[in-house]
């Protein structure tokens, strides 16, 4: 995350049209996602991960709670009778037992004899229950169940007609997006063929380009229109530094990363953990990837934690050596696979994930595995994706950076590399003087989904035990 979030929003006037269209709106049904939030800006440790909001329709009478959708039916029936939404694994087993057959009214009783009476008063809710007691009575049920069918054939029928109609439409929009993924399997296989073109080109003119050793210097070296055999020109890097002398990605990071007293404060949360960690103590070495201009190694000097550092920009380095600071010169993939195995106490990485792509990241998680202690700690804080403005407009600000993480994402590769204790904790949310007043439903979700936690950090242990898990090797197969 290079800047804050600090939209210019007249927040007078969108106070005024927030609360006219609150006082014309319908309550808001009730959202757990909010007390989760709520803890996670106090600093407490919550799951991150994608937070799911359905628009409950509206029931006023047992007959409306019948014939309301299966999703829309099944969390009006948990919230009557047991006053709270069907988890992941109850939503779908209950679903599964309606599409097999099962009655609505039946599912009713089931959920009826969990609780002495229902937490949500229903008008009709008792008398339905009490008639479906009586359908189900064995032996005496199913007599009844004949006579009330009797009259209700032309309904029957109409239902019939209804689900007809209904597996009619899902069975066009099937085949419209099986149309979809193949117009884009079309599409990828073009993309795919092009790209073999250009690399089957850019290998030949690789094996046409002379060594090193037989290129001619300079003074000798003729202008391209002269070469009669003249490969196409490859675009030229931009150069790194202005007239004034300034390094390309340290002025980007002046603009919009903050100033390093102010990024150093941040980074001071994290001291605790690194206090906490046992091959620290023992004297074991920090190692800091992409350690940038040296404020996170600046406060382990501080607290007398021995830490190396390594970046690849030049500029970063030659200021970290005028602070002191023991740095180099190198790749962090590079730098890991120098280091031997089981050799460090714990590996930071701030803000450096985001640069990496797919594979690179897997390979770090897993080189980092490999030179961590047991019982060392791996830390990687990244943007947050889950705030919108953040995953949509400031990511974007480092033209460097790949794409956004999602934390579940993270935390699934840190796992799979072999790490245990992995979770993602939310960080830096946006100050209270940039929040909407929480005076409605409405501003509570923007301010969750707008100025909510702008990082998150990857917290992840290295088995102590020996014979615990294992990390996967580099034979492994993406999924």
């Amino acid at each position: 995350m290079l800047h804050h979030n600090n939209p210019r929003l007249d927040t007078k006037r969108l106070k005024e049209q927030i609360h006219r269209r609150a006082e014309a709106a319908e309550p808001a049904p009730h959202w757990c996602g909010e007390v989760l939030w709520r803890e996670s800006l106090e600093g407490r440790l919550v799951e991150l991960g994608a937070s799911r909001q359905r628009g409950s329709m509206p029931v006023t009478d047992y007959a409306d709670l019948l014939a309301l959708p299966d999703a829309d039916f099944l969390d009006a029936a948990y919230r009557c009778l047991l006053g709270r939404l069907p988890g992941v694994e109850e939503r779908n087993r209950e679903r599964e037992r309606l599409m097999a057959g099962l009655s609505r009214e039946r599912l009713l009783l089931t959920l009826a004899d969990q609780v002495e009476s229902p937490t949500v008063p229903l008008p009709g809710l008792s008398r339905g229950l009490t008639r479906a007691r009586l359908l189900y009575v064995p032996g005496v049920g199913r007599g009844v169940r004949w006579l009330l069918g009797a009259f209700r054939l032309d309904r029957l029928r109409e239902r019939i007609d209804h689900n007809a109609r209904a597996q009619d439409v899902r069975y066009r929009v099937l085949l419209d997006i099986l149309r979809e993924q193949a117009v884009r399997v079309e599409s990828l296989e073009l993309d795919q063929r092009r790209l073999k073109a250009d690399s089957a080109l850019l290998r030949h003119l690789l094996a046409e380009r002379p060594a090193a050793s037989e290129r001619p210097v300079a003074s000798e070296r003729p202008v391209a229109s002269e070469r009669p055999d003249a490969s196409p020109a490859i675009t030229p890097e931009p150069p790194q530094q202005d007239a004034a002398g300034r390094d390309f990605y340290r002025a980007l990071e002046a603009r919009f990363r903050g100033e390093p007293a102010a990024i150093a404060l941040l980074m001071r949360e994290h001291l605790p953990e690194v206090r906490a960690v046992a091959p620290l103590a023992e004297g074991l070495p920090l190692l800091d990837l992409g350690c940038g201009r040296g404020e996170w190694l600046a406060l382990l000097r501080e607290e007398g934690i021995a830490a190396q550092g390594v970046d690849l920009n030049a500029a970063n380095i030659q200021s970290c050596r005028e602070q002191g600071l023991n740095v180099r010169h190198r790749d962090a993939l590079a730098a890991l696979r120098d280091s031997a195995d089981a050799s460090l106490g714990m590996i930071s990485a701030f803000h450096l994930a985001e640069h990496l792509d797919h594979l690179q990241l897997r390979l770090l998680l897993h080189e980092a595995y490999r030179a961590l202690s047991p019982g060392g700690r791996l830390l990687l804080e990244t943007p947050n994706p889950q705030n919108l403005i953040v995953s949509s407009c400031n990511f974007y600000l480092d033209p460097t950076h790949v794409r956004p993480l999602p934390p579940d994402l993270v935390v699934f590769l840190a796992e799979f590399a072999g790490f245990e204790d992995a979770e993602a904790r939310p960080l830096h949310p946006v100050g209270e003087e940039h929040r909407l007043h929480e005076e409605s439903e409405t501003a509570r979700r923007l301010n969750h989904y707008l100025y909510g936690p702008q990082d998150y950090a990857l917290l992840a242990t290295r088995p102590a035990d020996p014979d615990s898990q294992a990390p996967c090797t580099g034979q492994e197969q993406d999924p």
